[in-house]
């Protein structure tokens, strides 16, 4: 006999004891101020770009698009590990209590989520519809109950034997829960949502009633939580090392350009190690990418003015910042030591890398304020990207790598 409830209990605390670890490292005094600055300054650009609406602005679709979509991701929390597909199976018929506060927990948590961006929307709604707060919370209770629905129906899906029906399942609620809410927004006839709320219960009802009789899907169940849980370390491993996390490495041959450009010489060993670790390391090229994608967004789109100096330079540094990891990433390989090189080398081989990456960042986002039409200001922002990018890199990064090397030197 099984306690399910001691039993989730305890992977519970687990959980939090393992990710509030963490949590301190990543959400660090510097972290938290650079934070704080991009919400303030967002939220007062936000404000100022309500105002600039036309009449004709697609509102009712944007939110709709967005809330959809965090309907329809409802992952579940199990919590399961590798092991339990082993002893935790021949009890599986005792563990409806366990599973029961997983799908609780997980739709406490992406309440919190969803009530978010309901909250940041709230302007937008506000100007779509000129309506009232009143209002705003009464589509805030109803969207609420269709996370519900939302993710009990994804609950059931994972009883299906066939591999196809989470990817349909996911893709027909994507489109019923964009539809549902751009109803609500836009205010159309009350009978259109209720149309719309009863295919999704519909929905539902039909998978509930499809895992009769089928058992938990252990395989999938315990591989969606290593997913999730290696996509936590993947952050935190931008912040400090992770035991745990298991890297994803890709060939990406379209990328070898790259290093064949650099000089067949020894000085130049740990650069193509480096730019190899970047090109083919899905943490330090994703994250690049995205935000190279973010700020492209933010730069095109946004009247920022002047401001778009301040939003250049802060995604710029993110990048840097978040590229810093790559100096140590193959701290721990005892092999990388056997190459006759010093570490004034290596520190010099990095620095080079990361300024070139940031230099490139920073063109291809003033090249796309020259897009804008902001030709003076595109030019401005090159010079201003590369005086930071060169001091970033070799005042800044280069004394706190200066001071890690000597700390390793003494430990």
């Amino acid at each position: 006999m099984i306690d399910a409830n001691k039993l989730w209990k305890q992977r519970f605390q687990l959980y939090v004891k393992d990710t509030r670890r963490y949590l301190k490292l990543i959400f660090n005094d510097h972290f938290k101020f650079v934070l704080l600055f991009a919400v303030g300054g967002g939220a007062y650009y936000y404000q100022n770009w309500l105002k600039t609406l036309p009449e004709d602005f697609p509102a009712a679709l944007i939110i709709a698009l967005i809330i959809g979509i965090i309907l329809t991701q409802s992952p579940i929390q199990t919590f399961l590990k590798e092991a339990d597909l082993v002893f935790l199976l021949p009890v599986e018929t005792e563990l409806k209590h366990y599973f029961q506060r997983s799908i609780l927990y997980s739709y406490m948590l992406q309440c919190y989520v969803l009530l978010f961006f309901i909250a940041a929307l709230g302007p937008l709604y506000f100007q779509q519809r000129g309506t009232t707060v009143r209002d705003l919370l009464i589509l805030a209770v109803i969207l609420l109950i269709a996370k519900a629905v939302n993710i009990m129906t994804r609950w059931y899906v994972q009883y299906s034997t066939d591999k196809g029906s989470l990817r349909i399942d996911q893709f027909v609620r994507l489109i019923f829960n964009v539809v549902f809410v751009y109803f609500l927004v836009q205010g159309v006839i009350w009978i259109y949502p209720l149309v719309i709320g009863i295919l999704l219960l519909l929905l539902f009802i039909y998978f509930y009633q499809a895992s009769k009789g089928k058992g938990i899907k252990w395989e999938q169940l315990i591989e969606m939580e290593a997913e999730r849980m290696m996509a936590f370390y993947r952050i935190a491993n931008m912040f400090t090392d992770v035991p745990k996390f298991k890297e994803q490495v890709k060939r990406r041959g379209w990328l070898n350009w790259m290093t064949s450009m650099l000089r067949f010489e020894p000085r130049s060993t740990f650069s193509f190690l480096y730019l190899r670790t970047f090109s083919r390391t899905s943490d330090y090229l994703g994250i690049y990418a995205r935000l190279l994608v973010i700020g492209g967004v933010l730069l095109y789109f946004l009247p920022l003015g002047y401001s778009k100096l301040l939003v250049l330079l802060l995604f710029v540094y993110l990048s840097g910042f978040q590229l810093l990891p790559l100096y140590r990433h193959h701290v721990m390989k005892i092999w990388v030591d056997l190459y006759p090189i010093s570490a004034e080398v290596r520190r010099s081989n990095f620095l080079q890398l990361l300024f070139y990456l940031l230099l490139v960042k920073s063109s291809l986002l003033s090249i796309i304020i020259f897009l804008t039409g902001d030709i003076i200001l595109a030019f401005l922002a090159i010079g201003t990207g590369f005086v930071f990018s060169y001091l970033f890199t070799f005042a800044y990064v280069k004394k706190k790598l200066v001071k890690q090397d000597e700390a390793q030197i003494l430990s």
